[in-house]
């Protein structure tokens, strides 16, 4: 029963009517933005909460340049998050994963009645996935790229070819960064070097 409870409180909190987000093993779908919550919750056009007895974080965001809101749900305890870009009228026009900074896996696209229009496959370019990335750093540098707490950026280009860029923060006091290129194919190592950085 207190399971149940904490779901409810879960889903008025956010302010959305459904949603993707697992918390204690239900899914909850966020189909539609409450813009009448938002309005009266935002502060400079953003609403930033955090979902109780979790390690969820929402960033809410007003329509910018681009004429929709948008909203972001970040863990904790992972650099993975949730991403969607909302109609005017609330209904939800995007839906996805990202990593960091970027979109991955298959992001879904509505019309402004809810209707899916489209998939986006933001992992095509990359056969070498994020997961295998990511067990790749853990095994070849013993080092959690998924681990938030730690000082790491990673980053997807795809020019000059699909690759990954990951930028380490060394633990030992030298204010030295490991950088790594990972082709985004094959998972070979392009480069692995030591700067200072810039500043």
């Amino acid at each position: 029963m207190k399971r149940i409870y904490l779901i409810i409180s879960i889903i008025m909190i956010i302010g959305c009517k459904e949603s993707n987000l697992t918390i204690a093993g239900q899914s909850i779908r966020l189909k539609e933005l409450d813009i009448v919550k938002f309005n009266g919750n935002q502060k400079g056009g953003q609403y930033n909460f955090d979902i109780p007895q979790s390690n969820y974080h929402v960033q809410q965001v007003a329509p910018g340049v681009s004429g929709y809101y948008y909203e972001r749900i970040t863990n904790t305890k992972s650099a993975y998050g949730e991403y969607r870009e909302f109609f005017k009228n609330g209904k939800v026009k995007q839906e996805g994963l990202f990593f960091f900074q970027f979109m991955i896996g298959i992001h879904k696209i509505y019309d402004e009645k809810g209707k899916l229009i489209n998939k986006i496959d933001f992992d095509k370019q990359f056969p070498f996935s994020v997961e295998n990335l990511i067990k790749k750093i853990k095994t070849k540098y013993k080092i959690d790229i998924n681990d938030p707490s730690k000082n790491i950026s990673v980053a997807r280009p795809t020019i000059p070819a699909p690759h990954y860029e990951i930028v380490i923060e060394l633990e030992d006091g030298s204010a030295l960064q490991q950088w790594l290129e990972i082709d985004g194919v094959t998972g070979l190592v392009l480069s692995d070097t030591t700067r200072i950085p810039k500043g």
